[in-house]
């Protein structure tokens, strides 16, 4: 059988229209994963933020804490049947 100019034109862009497809499948494909791993990572970014945010306090306070021991010792009342 006889292919002419149209036909192999057809042809040509039958098989480009597959492949630009493809191509765009696999770019949604891709598309799709980077914005779950976007996500995702995102996720655990907030979860280290809060994670910072609760140890600075607790520094914090430690630091007030060793600021006021190093003013000199805690009075010690004693108790009311000495």
């Amino acid at each position: 059988m006889f292919k002419g100019p149209a036909s192999v034109r057809a042809l040509f862009i039958s098989e480009r229209q597959m492949t630009d497809q493809t191509r765009i499948s696999e770019l949604e494909m891709r598309l799709a994963h980077q914005d779950k791993t976007l996500s995702e990572l995102n996720d655990v970014v907030l979860a280290q933020w809060k994670r910072i945010e609760a140890l600075e306090r607790q520094l914090t306070s430690m630091n007030e804490d060793m600021h006021n021991l190093e003013q000199g010792p805690v009075p010690v009342d004693r108790p009311p049947h000495y």
